[in-house]
């Protein structure tokens, strides 16, 4: 996957767009399973969805720690400093909004374990935007699903290009 260093801006279901922030994208490319034994990793997404166009911006994650489970094919929040972190970003006007993980895969699919994991976190938690954002990480692609507040429906959303 190559990391340019550009804003990565994907369509959201509603027409406005989803900006990932150039360093989002450096932290992501720190975990990416290249090696056969390489663990998945994962975290919270922060960010922010702006009043005025409604597009939704990530500019920090929290990253894997110590007490986190984690293994080839799976990866579990345990460790309370996710929640610090959070904390501290909320501080900067960085507020929950998703989960991302990594997975071994070039093209990436969503486990079925993913599935559901979204799904009760559709249930049970309050991003700070009209969509709950989560990522898939790959070794070839950055894969983005945005799931609507209201109707709980979650789709993958495309990356777009920027016109410069």
């Amino acid at each position: 996957m190559e990391n340019e260093e550009k804003i990565s801006m994907y369509l959201l279901p509603n027409g406005k767009n989803l900006y990932i922030h150039t360093k989002v994208k450096a932290i992501f490319s720190n975990y990416i399973q290249i090696h056969s034994k390489s663990h998945e990793s994962g975290g919270f997404i922060l960010g922010y969805e702006n009043a005025k166009t409604g597009s939704i911006i990530i500019d920090e994650l929290t990253v894997p720690q110590k007490k986190d489970t984690h293994s080839r094919y799976r990866f579990s929040i345990k460790d309370k400093q996710h929640f610090i972190d959070m904390n501290n970003f909320r501080k900067k006007e960085s507020f929950f909004l998703g989960t991302w993980h990594t997975h071994p895969q070039d093209r990436i699919t969503p486990s079925f374990i993913d599935w559901i994991d979204w799904k009760a976190s559709m249930r049970n938690e309050s991003p700070a935007a009209l969509y709950m954002i989560f990522i898939i990480v790959g070794r070839q692609e950055i894969a983005v699903w945005a799931g609507n507040r209201q109707t709980k429906k979650i789709i993958r959303i495309k990356e777009v290009s920027i016109n410069e």
